[in-house]
């Protein structure tokens, strides 16, 4: 329905929370980085990503889908 911004914030909330099912974090990451797209606030794209590998570090799908966030992300 296009609330965003309303998406993003729900995905940002699972991102930073340590009790998330681990298996679904690389798609929250994904999902959330793709509203932020939409949002026009790729500036905050950086600090989500990094946030969200460092709570989760030993979460190996959820790092492979930061690096891709970091290569895919558009770099203006």
């Amino acid at each position: 329905a296009g609330n965003w911004k309303e998406a993003f914030d729900g995905y940002k909330q699972r991102l930073t929370d340590p009790k998330t099912d681990p298996a679904a974090l690389p798609t929250d990451l994904r999902l959330a980085v793709q509203c932020l797209q939409r949002l026009g606030r790729v500036d905050e794209l950086d600090g989500l990503v990094d946030a969200a590998a460092k709570l989760h570090a030993d979460n190996s799908q959820l790092l492979r889908a930061a690096a891709h966030a970091f290569r895919d992300a558009w770099h203006h």
